[in-house]
């Protein structure tokens, strides 16, 4: 005589194992309890990779973010332009003191720091009047080491 393929349970129709294997023998309620658990299980991983997916990708575009709006990745030292003032700066003169910046009868003073987050840098430069950018920014980088940055001609 021939085995069905499939038995009727009380709760449910369940694939007959093969012959055998009796370890596979299933009742109708641990199957529905084990289906549960896989169900939860799915779900679970679904949340954990999806919340996972969403901090990688929020991490990823603040990074582009800052580095589209600072010129540096997040973290690093600032790179060679400063966005300010509605220019962007470029680096011009690097290694310079503090007597070659101050070469005008007025000196530099501290204007900000930048980027807003770490790690920041102070950035000098000769104070104008309300409405108007300077010239030239000076960011300091060392022990008396200044790095010169200058706005846009035109």
């Amino acid at each position: 005589m021939r085995r069905p393929l499939f038995t009727k349970t009380a709760f449910r129709v369940v694939r007959t194992p093969p012959i055998g294997d009796t370890d596979a023998v299933v009742t109708g309620v641990t199957s529905i309890r084990a289906q549960r658990v896989h169900r939860r299980r799915r779900v679970y991983r679904f949340l954990r990779n999806s919340a996972l997916f969403m901090t990688v990708a929020a991490i990823g575009g603040y990074g582009l973010g800052f580095h589209h709006r600072y010129g540096s990745w997040p973290g690093l030292d600032v790179g060679d332009r400063i966005n300010w003032c509605g220019q962007q700066y470029q680096s011009s003169v690097t290694d310079l003191t503090l007597s070659e910046v101050n070469t005008s009868d007025r000196p530099v003073e501290q204007l900000f720091s930048y980027p807003p987050h770490l790690p920041r840098a102070d950035v000098y430069g000769l104070p104008t009047p309300a409405g108007s950018c300077p010239t030239a920014l000076y960011i300091h980088s060392g022990s008396d080491r200044y790095t010169k940055y200058l706005a846009p001609t035109g």
